[in-house]
């Protein structure tokens, strides 16, 4: 059943992020300097972030860009604030690093696709543990959210693939 499922997903094909890393293996000294310069920008962003969220009292909410996934109250709690916006900091820095990719340009927009759909892939309401609508629902229900998820899950499984993918 599992090897099913994933033989249904799609593969990641060529200009993967390995491909990426290749580029800037290959790459020419203004490019490095400009991958040098998002490096240390998103390492300052992340050091930022870290010293405005552990200040005594801090309360100041980066909005989530319109981002409705983290529309809820409970993504303002700073456990829940901290993750929403490390991963703004880390999916920006991905889409920003397929930009500087010297690429053919077919080539450069399937590595960007492939960027936002990895930034997708890890943003934090996608899973239990960082998703704090998730855990409250859990608490709400004693659990029962968490069993019925599972037995979703359980079910795609048994068909070998996801309701969204076609048979065919």
């Amino acid at each position: 059943m599992l090897e099913n499922f994933l033989r249904s997903l799609p593969s990641p094909g060529t200009g993967d992020i390995a491909g990426l890393l290749r580029v800037f293996a290959t790459t020419d000294k203004r490019q490095l300097e400009s991958l040098r310069a998002l490096e240390e920008t998103f390492y300052r962003e992340h050091l930022s972030l870290w010293s405005r969220l552990s200040e005594p009292g801090a309360n100041t909410a980066t909005p989530a860009n319109g981002d409705k996934r983290f529309d809820a109250p409970e993504w303002q709690l700073p456990f829940f604030r901290y993750i929403q916006e490390a991963y703004q900091l880390n999916s920006r820095y991905l889409v920003q690093l397929g930009e500087l990719a010297n690429l053919e340009p077919r080539a450069k927009r399937r590595l960007q696709f492939q960027l936002r759909q990895l930034a997708d892939a890890m943003a934090p309401n996608n899973y239990a543990a960082t998703n704090p609508e998730v855990i409250k629902l859990a608490a709400q229900t004693g659990g029962e959210s968490l069993v019925q998820g599972m037995n979703l899950l359980a079910g795609d499984m048994a068909r070998g693939r996801p309701p969204q993918l076609s048979a065919t």
